[in-house]
C-alpha cells in the first residue's frame, strides 16, 4: 500500500512544466482514458502517455450561449456564426453549444442548429428566479427540469434525444451531489455548470499561467471535507460522493478589462463600450491560454451580451472568430462541448486531428434528421403567468397543452 501510495505521488508531482495536478488521482496509473481523467493543468497524452503540447496540441475554443433560441437571436447572430462560413484547419465547420431552456424556445431555429451541426443541450424546462432556488431543488425536481427536458426539445424540434448529453444549471447554481447524481443516472456525458478561479493564473510561478482541463467524477475532489483541489464558487459542489464517468467542463474565469473575474462575457462588470475594447477583451482571455498551455479557452454567453445597444459586441465576436482561424498555425479548433469530449477520450496530435482522419464527430454529414413541417401558425396556449400566454413554433403539430415541467410532450 505504501508502494502504491508512493508511485501516485510521484506520478502526480511529474507533471509537465509547472502543471498542477490532483495528488488522488493519476492519468494512466488509476484513471484510464476514455472512462476516467483526472483534473489537473497538465496537457493531455497520447496512446503511448506522451504529452502532446506546444506546437502538436490543438488549442480548443468552446462557444456557448445559454437560455431561449429565438427566431430573432437566430437570424440576427447565431447564424451568422454557424452557417458554414467559418471553417477549422480540418475543413469542417465550426460549432457551438446551445444550452437550451424551453419557455420563449422557437424550436424550427433548433432543428436548423442541429442541421448545421451545433450542439444542444439542457439548461431546464423553467429557468425560473431567484437563483437560490436551484440549491434547494431535489433529485426528482431536477429530473423533470433538466432531464425530462430533452424529450421536448426532440419532440418538437425533430432533433435526436440521445444527443443531448450536456447539461448546465440555471444560473450556474446546483443542489450539489443530488444534482451530480441525477446527471449520471439519466444518462448525461458532462456537466457545464462550475465556475472557477482558482486556474486562472498560476501565481506560484512568476509569468506563467494556466488553465483547468475537463475531467471525470471518479475521485472525490472535496477530500472529505477538507481543503480542496477545486474551489467551489457556487455553493454547494459535489462532495464525499464520486459520479465515476461523469464529466466535468470547468468554466475557467474570464478577466474583463478593469482585472475582474467573470464565469461568462455578459457577466463581466466592465462590459466593453466599443469593438475596439471587445475585441481586447477576447483576445486577451484567448493568449492566456494560446501562450501558455493551450488550456480551453471558454467563452460562454448569453445573448444579452450582444443585444440592443451591445451589437459592437457580436462584431467583435465575428471578426475574433475570423482571426484566430486565420492564425499561421493552422492550430485553432471551434468545437462544441461534446466533440471536445471526444477528444479528449483519445487525445490525437495537431497533424492528426487536421487531417480530418479522427473523429467524425467534427465534421459529419448534415444529420439525418426527420423532417420539420411547422404548423401554419405558432402554437398558442395560455399561461398561468405574465403575459398568461405562450407562443411556440414547433416542428409538428402542435400539443393540446403547453409543454411544461411535469408534461414534457403537452399531453
Amino acid at each position: 500500500m505504501l508502494f502504491w501510495s508512493f508511485w501516485i505521488l510521484v506520478v502526480s508531482m511529474a507533471g509537465h512544466g509547472n502543471a498542477l495536478m490532483d495528488p488522488i488521482c493519476a492519468n494512466d496509473i488509476n484513471c484510464i482514458l476514455p472512462d476516467c481523467k483526472c483534473a489537473g493543468t497538465d496537457p493531455p497524452t497520447d496512446f503511448y502517455g506522451i504529452p502532446i503540447e506546444g506546437p502538436d496540441l490543438p488549442q480548443i475554443v468552446l462557444l456557448s450561449f445559454d437560455d431561449a433560441i429565438r427566431e430573432d437571436l437566430f437570424l440576427n447572430y447565431y447564424s451568422k456564426l454557424f452557417n458554414g462560413t467559418f471553417k477549422n484547419p480540418n475543413g469542417c465547420p465550426i460549432s457551438g453549444t446551445f444550452f437550451v431552456s424551453h419557455e420563449y424556445t422557437d424550436y424550427v431555429r433548433v432543428h436548423q442548429l442541429r442541421e448545421w451541426n451545433c450542439e444542444i443541450a439542457s439548461h431546464s424546462f423553467s429557468h425560473q428566479p431567484p437563483a437560490n432556488l436551484w440549491a434547494q431543488l431535489d433529485y426528482d425536481e431536477f429530473r423533470m427540469e433538466m432531464s425530462e427536458v430533452r424529450q421536448t426539445f426532440a419532440r418538437f424540434g425533430q432533433i435526436e434525444e440521445d444527443l443531448i448529453i450536456g447539461a448546465r444549471s440555471p444560473f450556474l447554481q446546483t443542489s450539489g451531489n443530488d444534482y451530480y447524481q441525477m446527471l449520471l443516472d439519466e444518462g448525461f456525458v458532462y456537466d457545464c455548470s462550475r465556475p472557477t478561479r482558482r486556474f486562472i493564473y498560476n501565481d506560484t510561478v512568476p509569468g506563467s499561467k494556466w488553465g483547468l482541463w475537463p475531467f471525470t467524477y471518479d475521485y472525490d475532489y472535496s477530500y472529505n471535507g477538507t481543503e480542496s483541489f477545486l474551489d467551489c464558487q457556487i455553493e454547494p459542489c459535489p462532495s464525499n460522493r464520486t459520479f465515476p464517468g461523469l464529466w466535468q467542463v470547468p468554466m475557467v474565469d474570464l478577466v474583463d478589462l478593469g482585472g475582474i473575474e467573470c464565469a461568462m462575457l455578459d457577466q463581466c462588470d466592465n462590459r466593453p463600450p466599443n469593438f475596439q475594447e471587445a475585441m481586447a477583451l477576447l483576445e486577451e482571455n484567448f493568449n492566456r491560454r494560446y501562450t501558455s498551455n493551450k488550456g480551453p479557452v471558454g467563452l460562454y454567453t448569453h445573448a444579452s451580451w450582444f443585444e440592443g445597444d451591445w451589437t459592437h459586441n457580436f462584431d467583435a465576436l465575428l471578426q475574433f472568430v475570423q482571426d484566430i482561424l486565420a492564425l499561421p498555425d493552422q492550430d485553432v479548433f471551434i468545437i462544441s462541448v461534446s466533440q471536445f469530449i471526444t477528444y479528449l477520450k483519445d487525445p490525437q496530435l495537431l497533424s492528426i486531428v487536421s487531417s480530418g482522419s479522427s473523429y467524425p464527430e467534427w465534421c459529419p454529414a448534415t444529420p439525418n434528421l426527420p423532417t420539420c413541417n411547422p404548423p401554419q401558425n405558432p402554437c398558442r396556449y395560455e399561461f398561468s403567468s405574465p403575459p398568461f400566454e405562450r407562443f411556440m413554433n414547433s416542428c409538428v403539430d402542435c400539443p393540446p397543452n403547453y409543454p411544461w415541467v411535469g408534461n414534457p410532450l403537452g399531453n
